[in-house]
């Protein structure tokens, strides 16, 4: 399942028993932090005074379910990932506001080298591995609810993929996914493969 192409009620359901995002909401739909360490507020400098760059700083100790780190690099994948025009994910508007984000999102029909000019210059910036800075093209006073939908979640499996396609890409060969990303499932013993998602 697919956190940026997750359109329906029981996807979105299904995905936040999967996979957490940098912040959520908790019960009475305050926003908290998930993975990230806290909530970027102008108080807390996580926001700057002119309310365009946002700073995410990440929880120490986060692992992938293969024993793998999680870092902003991984979030910086993803949400640059959601405004791909090729992917032209049905929730991809509303990061729009992220600089660069709409432009990224019309060139559907631009070259390949243009496309990734465009990714390239996009906001969104893993400055370390437990920070992520996202900067808007204009203030956006609901842009952390919008960080805060499923549409900002992550999955191990599509990084590998995408991965091992550009690899492919530069080597001109056939991609060959793999089907297990992590060890065998303890109640199987003669270890079937399968996908192992995110945990925290």
């Amino acid at each position: 399942m697919d956190p940026q192409l997750a359109s329906s009620l029981l996807e979105f359901s299904v995905l936040r028993q999967l996979s957490e995002g940098l912040i959520g909401f908790d019960k009475d739909l305050k926003l908290t932090p998930r993975v990230a360490a806290e909530v970027p507020t102008v108080e807390n400098g996580g926001i700057s005074a002119d309310g365009l760059p946002y700073t995410f700083k990440l929880r120490d100790g986060l692992i992938w379910s293969d024993g793998q780190p999680l870092t902003a690099g991984d979030f910086e994948f993803f949400l640059k990932r959601v405004l791909s025009p090729d992917l032209a994910a049905p929730y991809s508007s509303r990061f729009a506001a992220i600089q660069g984000g709409e432009e990224y999102m019309m060139a559907a029909e631009a070259e390949p080298a243009v496309k990734a000019s465009l990714r390239e210059a996009l906001g969104i910036s893993a400055t370390s591995d437990d920070t992520l800075v996202i900067t808007l093209a204009a203030p956006n006073l609901t842009f952390l609810q919008k960080i805060a939908l499923v549409a900002g979640a992550r999955r191990r499996d599509l990084r590998i993929r995408h991965q091992m396609d550009r690899s492919r890409k530069l080597r001109g060969k056939r991609p060959v996914y793999p089907l297990r990303v992590g060890p065998p499932r303890p109640h199987h013993p003669g270890g079937e493969p399968h996908l192992l998602g995110p945990c925290t």
